[in-house]
């Protein structure tokens, strides 16, 4: 059988991706999957995901089927599939649209499928190649584990040998044929692996080192050491602030939200590990013997994009869910949590504004700053035909979508 147009067709599509994935080693989160309808054809699938970037991916997946069932029923194949995806909201979550290419082998009698004229009075063997557009969505079910649904449309060129019947008789012709069909078709269970990367992690494992120690360093020299021990926690916990400071919002730690959503998630991204780290925060500071914990403030946000009004009553529920949530697992009263409706994230959106390299940076910057809140939306929309407004809608607002920050604050006993 030919191998001469599949096998490059798919590596072709895989190359062209590649140099992307070597760019974006920050946040390596693969998922292995599995589609759930091509196991119930006795064809066994596996596929992987791996990410290119904050909306990106990668999805590469292959099935199989050696089986020969009675009356000579037969639909065996293998096939490979490569397909770039652009997520709408985080990588991995929600709404996605993806461009597919792949091909493979097929040996089929005794069946009549749907498309391309492949009738049950004929046996056909040969390969193919097809290409086209697809639209899925992924759910969370908890922890590591998705659910994902896709459908995707295409064109299907065919080379292949037909004979007279299914079970035996001689070659009639050799054909060739394009046609649409459905190109994806899939309900798929997966599994992500490993987790984002997280500078705070890098702190905390710090803070695991040196407090080990603390305990012996504040009983050798009590008076000078305790406030070196509170020093360590501000090293690790970067949120931790002794009352009094005005330096502003310190973003050491964060709890991000679902597009749209005001709940909290404990397996939204990287939420456990901040959660458990702002928990530890508290338990530590309430062990030390010349200072004690005053008070926690959670400021909950939206990002600019959409309708004000809806933004701002994102960022209060995502506050309270908050505060709720911490006022629950700390050993904390609840009166000693106070919940804060940021708005609209706009000093968020600039800070990232002045990091990128967009184009016209100084003009959005300017309007940001100086426009009347009212009119900023309108006038960024306006700026250069609206391509600057479309790179931050496509780039800079998923990074500001449903953050709550918060600051564990302390004074002297």
């Amino acid at each position: 059988m030919k191998y001469k147009l599949v096998l490059p067709f798919i590596f072709f599509m895989a190359g062209s991706i590649s140099p992307l994935y070597a760019q974006q080693r920050d946040s390596l989160r693969w998922t292995l999957k599995t589609n759930v309808l091509m196991w119930a054809t006795t064809s066994p699938t596996l596929g992987v995901e791996a990410p290119l970037g904050s909306q990106w991916s990668l999805d590469v997946s292959g099935s199989v089927n050696p089986f020969t069932f009675s009356d000579n029923l037969k639909w065996k194949h293998w096939q490979v599939t490569v397909e770039p995806r652009y997520w709408f909201s985080n990588r991995f979550e929600g709404h996605f649209v993806g461009i597919h290419a792949g091909g493979g082998e097929f040996n089929i009698s005794n069946m009549t499928l749907p498309f391309g004229g492949f009738k049950k009075d004929y046996r056909y063997e040969g390969w193919h190649v097809r290409g086209g557009m697809s639209y899925g969505h992924r759910w969370s079910l908890g922890g590591h584990w998705g659910l994902e649904a896709e459908l995707g449309l295409g064109i299907v060129y065919a080379d292949y040998k037909q004979f007279d019947c299914a079970i035996c008789g001689d070659k009639k012709d050799d054909k060739t044929k394009l046609f649409f069909a459905p190109t994806r078709l899939g309900i798929t269970v997966a599994y992500t692996l490993g987790r984002r990367s997280s500078k705070p992690a890098a702190v905390m494992q710090l803070r695991d080192t040196i407090v080990q120690y603390r305990d012996r360093i504040i009983e050798v020299d009590k008076p000078r050491n305790a406030v070196a021990a509170i020093v360590v926690l501000q090293q690790a916990y970067p949120f931790l602030r002794q009352e009094g400071d005005n330096t502003g919002q310190q973003e050491g730690v964060s709890v991000r939200f679902r597009l749209d959503d005001g709940e909290i998630d404990a397996s939204y991204q990287n939420n456990h590990h901040e959660l458990e780290r702002l928990l530890q925060c508290i338990r530590e500071v309430q062990k030390e013997q010349t200072v004690e914990l005053s008070r926690v403030t959670v400021v909950g946000y939206a990002s600019p994009e959409g309708e004000q009004q809806r933004n701002e009553q994102l960022a209060a529920s995502r506050a309270e869910s908050l505060r709720q949530y911490i006022a629950t697992h700390a050993p904390l009263d609840s009166s000693q949590i106070t919940a804060t409706n940021g708005g609209e994230d706009w000093q968020g959106l600039r800070q990232l504004v002045e990091e990128s390299d967009m184009r016209m940076k100084d003009q959005v910057i300017d309007i940001i700053d100086h426009a009347p809140a009212a009119e900023r939306k309108q006038r960024l929309q306006q700026l250069d035909g609206g391509r600057p407004w479309q790179s931050i809608k496509d780039v800079l607002f998923p990074q500001l979508r449903n953050a709550c920050y918060i600051n564990v604050w302390y004074k002297a006993k």
